[in-house]
C-alpha cells in the first residue's frame, strides 16, 4: 500500500496531487496533501484505504504494513512519508467520535481475524468473482476469494466502487458467485459488519451485497471463534 520510499495511501489518493507528481513541476509534494489536509477529503478517501487493508491482511503471502498507516497518516514523499508516531499520541479506539470504525480499529479486527483463522495465514488462494464492469453493472467492482486449509474456510467479499454491488450477474441472464462450501452452510461475518451473514444456496451459490469501498469476511458459523 505504502512504504517509506513513496508517499502515503491517504497522500496518493488525491487526484490533484497525482497530476502535480506526474507533472514533475518540482513543488514540495509535502506542500499538497490531501486537498491542503480537508479533513473531508481525508474522509472521502479513508474508505478505500479500508478496503485496500482487508485485501492486504487476506490475500495470499506476508502482508506488510508501514507504520502510521493504521493512524492515517497522509504524509508526501520521502521525508513527508516518515511523520513521527509519538506526536500523534497513537489512538487505539475502536470507533471515531461519530460512531464509525477508526483505521486502527479496521486494522486490528483484520489482524485478529487473521490470527485466529488459520485459513487467511495459510489457506490456499482461489478466487470466486471477479469482475470488468465498473459502471452502475450489477458486479461492478466486486472481488471475492477463498482461503481453504484443510478443513478450515474462509470467504473474503471487497467491493472497490462508490454505489452498491453483488456477487452476481442474474439481472442479465448470468448467475451468483459459487463457492466451495455446501447447500444451507451458513457464513459468518467474523468483521462483525454488515452484512452480518450469507447462505450458501443450490449448487454452493451465495449472493454477497455490499455497499460503497466495503469488504466482509465470511467463515462458516461452525468455525467461529
Amino acid at each position: 500500500m505504502d512504504n517509506h520510499d513513496v508517499s502515503r495511501f491517504l497522500y496518493g489518493m488525491n487526484p490533484t496531487v497525482v497530476d502535480d507528481i506526474r507533472r514533475g513541476d518540482g513543488r514540495d509534494c509535502s506542500s499538497g496533501l490531501v486537498n491542503g489536509n480537508n479533513p473531508a477529503d481525508v474522509e472521502r478517501f479513508r474508505p478505500r484505504m479500508l478496503a485496500a487493508l482487508t485485501y492486504l491482511l487476506t490475500e495470499d503471502g506476508i502482508p506488510c504494513l508501514y507504520y502510521g498507516t493504521e493512524q492515517d497518516f497522509r504524509g508526501g514523499n520521502d521525508p513527508s512519508n516518515r511523520e513521527r508516531l509519538w506526536d500523534t499520541g497513537f489512538p487505539t479506539n475502536e470507533t471515531r467520535r461519530d460512531g464509525s470504525i477508526s483505521t486502527f480499529g479496521w486494522t486490528r479486527r483484520l489482524i485478529n481475524a487473521r490470527r485466529t483463522y488459520p485459513a487467511l495465514r495459510r489457506g490456499n488462494f482461489s478466487v470466486r468473482w471477479t469482475t470488468e464492469h465498473t459502471g452502475a453493472e450489477q458486479d461492478a467492482g466486486m472481488l471475492a476469494f477463498e482461503r481453504v486449509d484443510r478443513m478450515e474456510f474462509a470467504l473474503v467479499v471487497i467491493h472497490a466502487k462508490d454505489g452498491t454491488a453483488e456477487t452476481a450477474t442474474t439481472r442479465t441472464g448470468g448467475s451468483a458467485m459459487t463457492v466451495s462450501q455446501p447447500e444451507g452452510t451458513e457464513l459468518v461475518n467474523i468483521l462483525g459488519t454488515e452484512p452480518r451473514t450469507a447462505t450458501v444456496g443450490n449448487g454452493g451459490q451465495v449472493t454477497v451485497s455490499l455497499g460503497p469501498w466495503q469488504s466482509a469476511v465470511f467463515v462458516p458459523r461452525s468455525q467461529v471463534r
